[in-house]
């Protein structure tokens, strides 16, 4: 897991649905806030769309998971036409750490919602 930064004090950075500068914007990185994501998309080879270079071999995006503490899911470049757009830190729990959590969980199910809470899970370290 990482935490996210703009590499730019001064600017914010986009999510998007997916990692292409050619997806829909559904949100920003403001000044100053944190995101966290997970998995890392690497381009293999450089996308060319309509004549136009769109993102080069070894461009890196990284799917968002959170944006300044609120649940998102979108993908934020970290390297776009080889530029550094935003700054990655690894977040490690020691080994032997666990963390207990509450999960309360909705559905709806034709229509009609079901809940329940699930109470002190330990998640461990894989």
């Amino acid at each position: 897991m990482f935490e996210i930064r703009s590499s730019n004090p001064t600017e914010t950075r986009a999510l998007r649905e997916t990692y292409s500068i050619l997806a829909a914007n559904i949100g920003n990185l403001q000044l100053g806030q944190i995101a966290k994501g997970d998995d890392i998309f690497t381009y293999p080879a450089d996308e060319v769309v309509g004549g136009v270079l769109r993102a080069k071999a070894g461009d890196q995006w990284i799917r968002v998971f959170e944006m300044n503490g609120v649940t998102v899911d979108g993908w934020m470049a970290i390297t776009h036409l080889g530029v550094v757009y935003t700054l990655l830190t690894e977040i490690v729990m020691p080994p032997g750490d666990s963390i207990r959590v509450t999960i309360d969980i909705t559905a709806d199910i034709n229509g009609k919602l079901y809940g329940g809470v699930v109470e002190n899970i330990e998640l461990l370290p894989k």
